[in-house]
């Protein structure tokens, strides 16, 4: 399991718990990423807090620029079954970032499950929409030579009264994964 800009790492660290909870074993780390060496450190703290006997043991950190990924890291080398995202694009670029990571990261059977606000107002107004410009939805993907990444599912979550920022009118969950031709 990885997950793109974990900040917290809310999502990292519940499936580690998950994972635990359910005895499940899992051979290679849960790996929570995030770019700005502040929001990691944060994120070491909040495993050591989560998991003080073995915080390591759950879930690895690593710095990830979406950017410029560098996948020279043994963390990052071989392919996820599940990569996860939440409230992750804040300008247009994100999603292009995330979708060459994505591509890059998830294996040939894996999915890729991303949540974020829907916005109608302010500087974060229709980020939405910039997801299904770099990811297509699988019904209108042509046949070609290879796999591509697609939106197999995607779901409108309404927003809860009193949850959330006031900005958030509602939630857009996708689900990604290979398509073949």
């Amino acid at each position: 399991v990885l997950e793109l800009g974990a900040g917290t790492g809310l999502l990292a660290l519940t499936v580690a718990h998950l994972f635990a909870e359910h005895g499940t074993k899992h051979k290679s780390p849960i790996v929570a990423t995030d770019f700005h060496p502040d929001v990691l450190a944060n994120l070491r703290r909040n495993l050591a807090a989560n998991f003080p006997l073995a915080p390591q043991a759950s879930v690895a950190v690593c710095k990830l620029d979406w950017s410029a990924p560098d996948w020279n890291t043994a963390l990052l080398e071989q392919p996820f079954d599940v990569i996860l995202a939440a409230d992750v694009v804040y300008e247009p670029a994100h999603a292009s970032w995330i979708r060459n990571c994505v591509a890059r990261a998830l294996a040939p059977e894996g999915q890729f499950w991303m949540i974020l606000a829907q916005r109608d107002s302010g500087r974060h107004a229709g980020l939405v929409d910039a997801v299904g410009n770099v990811f297509p939805a699988a019904s209108v993907v042509k046949p070609t030579i290879g796999s591509v990444l697609a939106v197999i599912e995607q779901e409108d979550i309404g927003r809860v009264q009193g949850c959330g920022r006031a900005d958030e009118d509602m939630y857009r969950l996708y689900k990604i994964g290979w398509i073949r031709a």
